[in-house]
């Protein structure tokens, strides 16, 4: 009961306890922490969203690539850029060629600082 009463906080919770709350779901390497990450990487406070970026990188699948390049398109404060460059490259070096399609479908239309940490990213996914 604890991990879903953790997850239920992840909404719930004041915006100075959300990134504990959410990492201490990473921490626990709860089935929950990436759905709550999702659904607070839109949170109004970049201190939320940042937790929720960690927690992607270090349980994120190729399923959440997908939020990662909607999150690098948004990203402003220079350290949100850095935790979404983070959560990219640790997932491109992990899965490989499993996120190669989206990472360079996203450099179409990437900004030329979207594009320096996508193919960073891609330089871990590696391959031809």
């Amino acid at each position: 009961g604890a991990e879903g009463a953790l997850s239920n906080l992840t909404m719930t919770a004041g915006l100075a306890e959300k990134p504990a709350v959410i990492g201490v779901l990473a921490d626990r390497r709860s089935s929950l922490a990436i759905p709550a990450a999702v659904a607070n990487l839109k949170d109004p406070s970049i201190d939320v969203r940042i937790a929720s970026l960690q927690a992607i990188s270090s349980l994120g699948r190729p399923t959440e690539i997908s939020y990662l390049l909607a999150s690098l398109a948004s990203a402003v404060e220079p350290a949100e850029q850095s935790a979404v460059a983070d959560a990219l490259t640790t997932i491109g070096g992990v899965y490989g060629e499993e996120v190669l399609a989206p990472v360079l479908g996203a450099l179409a239309t990437a900004s030329p600082d979207a594009q320096i940490t996508l193919m960073r990213t891609l330089s871990r996914i590696g391959g031809e």
